[in-house]
């Protein structure tokens, strides 16, 4: 439910005596909307307090990164470290608010009816007070003043809230008081208690731009007993059953040798944060907060990074995944991309950071994380590399979402049954305009990678002997990855 702020003021008259204005609280996390929903489109926190004076404060505000839309260059270029719609730095004192870095916005909160004064010094907006009433905010009585712009635009302050409404953001929560419509917490994203049980299965493979595969992966069962919040992540006691593989494969002239192993091991810990899950960080993020990754589930380096995006789902849950970033491959309709490899040494850098989009995502992009749940999904492809991290069921007070298999299922699992099999043939190979694909699975689906890793199609089969059509594929190679079978490269050539 969305706590609405009444900008119908009463009609109780002005309050004429001098009150004590509030702009922020530095302890507090002040979540705005621009959409008039209840979902966060920007945080505002203070990271930073230096004394001015006896009762004037300078106060750092939280940045965030976005794609920079109108730089001149071939390559798509990250800003980092850029300022919310309150700039990056605010002086506060009793009598005037200063937002600045890189603009110059002043608030006079003592102002009465009719004052004017230049409130954007660099544009020269004026701004005047037009009415100072009481109306609801968070289910009490405030007093709000009604500062109208040379513009047209309008802002309102409360008394104790601050900035209620500005540049088309509203305040519509308050992490700290816990008012309105608040960022969960991390206890709140993981709420597992003692005798929950979460189950995932997880997959990651690569190939070398010729003929050789390799992948890895592991189901997993974790019954919960107690959890140990820490910074940024839980670690949970309990028991976890883990069945672990790997398998490499070399195909030459239709030929294909795999070796597999397994390994099934007990533990007694798991972590809900860095570095048990992927991209962990986006469950304690705020949107448009830079956040970074590890490239695959075991190896890799910190060179990925995605833009934290907040989104209420259709079931009501709050979810976070990565903002969406277009881009076009080869001239035709725009992609949609999400992780972004870029040198983690510019983090600090105030120059522009180019960078390229590896994957393919939907609305929140690869991956997914829920309030009551944790991670969801995880379904990315990056260079000549795939991976995929799912949670497969879990019983969460008492309540079971999908299927939590039995510890004797888990240990006993086969090649077959993780789904490792190289049963589906692509012919011809190389191909012109199509491809057959012989003992295929009907209603599973297929996907068609290129060398970088991104999605061109994917379909679900009809039959055992499905007719593809490439013709739209420039010659080179490509890869297939159907449901239950080892990634395969084709080529095209005309």
């Amino acid at each position: 439910m969305r706590y609405n702020i009444l900008i119908l003021f009463l009609s109780i008259g002005v309050l004429a005596s001098a009150q004590n204005w509030a702009l922020i609280n530095p302890t507090y996390k002040y979540n705005y909307s621009n959409d008039g929903t209840d979902t966060i489109s920007n945080q505002i926190f203070v990271t930073h307090v230096d004394t001015l004076g006896v009762d004037s404060f300078r106060y750092e505000l939280n940045k965030i990164a976005r794609v920079c839309d109108t730089c001149s260059s071939i390559a798509q270029i990250l800003l980092l470290n850029q300022p919310q719609f309150m700039e990056r730095r605010v002086n506060v004192g009793p009598t005037i608010w200063h937002f600045h870095d890189p603009g110059s916005l002043v608030i006079l909160p003592q102002a009465g009816i009719g004052e004017t004064w230049v409130f954007d010094t660099l544009a020269a907006i004026t701004a005047t007070v037009t009415s100072v009433d009481v109306a609801q905010v968070f289910g009490n009585d405030e007093q709000l003043k009604l500062i109208s712009l040379s513009t047209g635009d309008s802002i309102v302050i409360s008394e104790t809230y601050g900035l209620l409404s500005w540049n088309g953001r509203d305040l519509i929560g308050v992490n700290g008081p816990d008012l309105g419509s608040l960022t969960p917490s991390l206890e709140e994203v993981y709420p597992y208690q003692a005798g929950d049980i979460i189950e995932y299965s997880t997959f990651a493979n690569e190939f070398d731009g010729t003929w050789y595969y390799n992948g890895y992966g592991s189901n997993y069962k974790f019954t919960f007993g107690d959890g140990l919040p820490g910074t940024g992540s839980i670690t949970f006691t309990g028991m976890r059953i883990t069945n672990t593989w790997a398998w490499t494969t070399h195909s030459f002239e239709g030929v294909e040798i795999g070796a597999h192993n397994f390994q099934v091991s007990y533990d007694n810990t798991w972590i809900a944060g860095p570095q048990e899950l992927p991209w962990a960080l986006l469950a304690t993020s705020y949107p448009g907060q830079l956040v970074r990754s590890q490239r695959d589930l075991t190896y890799g380096v910190d060179t990925i990074a995605c833009i934290a995006e907040h989104k209420i789902d259709s079931l009501g849950r709050y979810t976070f995944g990565c903002r969406f970033i277009p881009y076009e491959l080869g001239g035709s309709s725009p992609f949609g991309g999400n992780l972004i490899n870029f040198d983690p040494a510019l983090l600090e850098s105030a120059d522009p950071v180019p960078f390229i989009i590896e994957s393919s995502g939907g609305d929140l992009g690869p991956v997914q994380y829920a309030a009551g749940v944790g991670l969801e999904w995880l379904d990315a492809g990056y260079f000549e590399r795939y991976e995929n991290y799912i949670l497969t069921g879990a019983v969460i007070n008492g309540d079971t979402i999908g299927t939590v298999h039995s510890d004797e299922y888990l240990i006993g699992l086969s090649v077959e049954e993780h789904g490792v099999t190289s049963s589906v043939i692509i012919g011809p190979n190389p191909a012109s305009y199509f491809i057959q694909l012989s003992s295929a699975t009907p209603n599973s689906i297929y996907s068609i990678f290129d060398l970088n890793g991104r999605v061109l199609a994917t379909q679900k089969i009809r039959s055992t002997n499905e007719r593809i059509n490439v013709e739209q594929l420039q010659p080179g190679a490509y890869t297939l990855k159907v449901d239950g079978s080892l990634p395969q490269r084709f080529m095209i050539i005309r």
